[in-house]
């Protein structure tokens, strides 16, 4: 029944003419008043209260939507490591180099399938004062169920600045396996890379657009991410 219909059958009720009085036998008489109190509110109430159980239809609808997003994410970064796979076998094809394990010995290995880069991306300050020392970058390395794992490989960062009216490069930094290793942070919540890159450029935007590029050490597939970061502009000195 709908809520609509529940309200027209309340109102229809609350349209009823009661009697003055009614007489209950052994009882005092019950007034206008006390009429609404002891019959038309309960009754109200207790239609109304059935409106707000939720719909089973509904939340088994919900249901489904979340596990084919997380279907939809597992398929994407099973996508992206076959493209990364295939990438790495053409260019040893084309040279005398051979793929150290084959495909098979590697689907039975947790490896890399895909990166993302943290939401403390940003600008950071290493000398305590108001002017910004460079990027502060965040990597999280992740397996095909999406769970991050420590990866042995090397990263590329380029970041760059949209907000004008032509692009901006702000710099490109790179990190070798050995770099990558000693950057690695875990701790508490954090278990990811933290690369720092001093400016090459300093930014005159509060925004810049980040790409990093992951080159797995074991399989030499790249993966690549990108995200907006905020940047920490130095404020303009006050005249005294």
């Amino acid at each position: 029944m709908t809520r609509n219909r529940l309200a027209g059958i309340v109102k229809s009720l609350m349209n009823i003419e009661p009697p003055t009085s009614i007489h209950l036998a052994g009882s005092r008489r019950f007034g206008l008043g006390r009429w609404f109190c002891f019959f038309i509110a309960p009754l109200s109430a207790g239609i109304l209260a059935g409106c707000g159980s939720p719909n089973q239809a509904n939340i088994q609808l919900r249901k489904d939507k979340q596990q084919l997003e997380q279907t939809v994410e597992q398929l994407q970064r099973q996508h992206d490591a076959d493209a990364a796979s295939l990438a790495v076998y053409e260019k040893a094809n084309a040279s005398t180099t051979k793929p150290v394990l084959s495909q098979a010995e590697l689907s039975r290995l947790f490896t890399v399938h895909g990166i993302t880069l943290g939401r403390l991306t940003g600008s950071y300050d290493s000398e305590g004062s108001n002017n910004d020392s460079g990027l502060k970058v965040y990597v999280e390395t992740i397996d095909d169920d999406g769970d991050t794992i420590k990866a042995a490989g090397a990263f590329r960062i380029e970041a760059v600045d949209l907000a004008g009216k032509d692009p901006v490069r702000i710099g490109e930094w790179n990190f070798t396996v050995q770099d990558a290793r000693s950057s690695f942070y875990n701790h508490v919540s954090l278990y990811t890379y933290v690369l720092h890159c001093p400016w090459q450029t300093k930014p005159v935007h509060d925004e810049l657009t980040v790409r990093v590029t992951f080159t797995d050490e074991l399989t030499k597939r790249e993966f690549t991410a990108q995200r907006v970061a905020k940047i920490n502009l130095p404020k303009p000195a006050t005249q005294p």
